[in-house]
C-alpha cells in the first residue's frame, strides 16, 4: 500500500516537520517517492526517485533546505502491477488551461484503461492513466461551457467523477483508490468509497492536512468513504 500526504497553509510555508516523520514510512513504501509545490499559485514544481525516500539524499536535501509553498502533495510507492521508474513514480504533472495539475494515487484501479483523448500517460501505472481520464473530464466539460477553472459549483461533479472511475470492477474486482490532486489554488483527497484505503484530516491554526495514516498525535479525522476534501488556503472549503 502506497502514502499519501497533502498540505494546504494560508501563507507561503515550510512543511519540514510533517514530510519528515512521512518520510520514514518510505521503509515499507520502497519503489519511490516524490514531492510537489507550487512556486506560484499555477507553475508546479515536482521532485521524485525511484527509490526508498530513506535512502534518498535528494528527500534529505529537501528537508535540510525546505522549500515553501502553499500546497504540498507527496507520495510514497509500494509497486502493486509496473515497476520502479522515475516515469511511474508519484506525483504526475500535467498542464490545462495555463495551470499545472498534480496528481497522486494510492490503490489499484481496473477502470483507467479507458480511453485518454487528450493526455498521454507517460509511464505505466493505472494510477497515471486515471490522472489522466480525470483531466480529460475536466477538459471535455470545459469544451462544453461547463467549467474551466474549478470552482465550488464544480466540486460535485468531480467527486462524482472520482467515484466512477473508483467503481469500475474488473473480474469481480473493484477499483481501489484514494488520491490527492491540486490545480494549484486547491488541494483535493478523495477516500475510497469502499473504505479500501485510509486518509486522515488534520486542521491546524493555518494549515490543513491530509495523510494515509497520522502523522502525531493530534486529532486527526478519519475521511468517510466516497468522500472528497477540498482544502484552501490552510483550511476545509467544502465537503462533497
Amino acid at each position: 500500500m502506497c502514502r499519501l500526504f497533502g498540505a494546504s497553509f494560508s501563507t507561503q510555508a515550510e512543511a519540514t516537520k510533517w514530510l519528515s516523520a512521512f518520510r520514514l514510512q518510505g521503509e515499507a513504501n520502497p519503489d519511490g517517492w516524490g514531492i510537489g509545490i507550487y512556486a506560484n499559485p499555477v507553475a508546479a514544481q515536482v521532485f521524485k526517485e525511484e527509490k526508498k525516500s530513506t535512502e534518498s539524499k535528494l528527500f534529505k536535501f529537501i528537508l535540510d533546505n525546505p522549500p515553501k509553498s502553499k500546497i504540498f502533495l507527496a507520495h510514497l510507492r509500494k509497486s502493486s502491477r509496473s515497476r520502479p521508474s522515475f516515469a511511474n513514480s508519484h506525483p504526475f504533472s500535467r498542464e490545462l488551461f495555463g495551470r499545472e495539475y498534480l496528481f497522486a494515487h494510492n490503490g489499484t484501479l481496473h477502470g483507467a484503461e479507458m480511453a485518454n483523448l487528450n493526455f498521454t500517460p507517460l509511464g505505466e501505472t493505472d494510477s497515471e492513466r486515471a490522472f489522466c481520464n480525470l483531466l480529460d473530464f475536466i477538459k471535455e466539460k470545459a469544451d462544453k461551457n461547463e467549467f474551466k477553472k474549478l470552482e465550488k459549483k464544480d466540486f460535485s461533479s468531480i467527486a462524482a467523477k472520482l467515484r466512477e472511475i473508483n467503481s469500475v470492477q474488473k473480474n469481480g474486482c473493484v477499483g481501489i483508490m484514494s488520491c490527492l490532486f491540486s490545480d494549484g489554488e486547491r488541494l483535493y483527497a478523495y477516500k475510497d468509497m469502499n473504505d479500501k484505503r485510509a486518509l486522515h484530516f488534520l486542521q491546524g491554526e493555518g494549515f490543513a492536512l491530509v495523510s494515509t495514516e497520522p502523522l502525531s498525535n493530534d486529532n486527526w479525522i478519519p475521511l468517510a468513504p466516497g468522500e472528497l476534501l477540498i482544502l484552501k488556503d490552510g483550511k476545509r472549503e467544502t465537503l462533497a
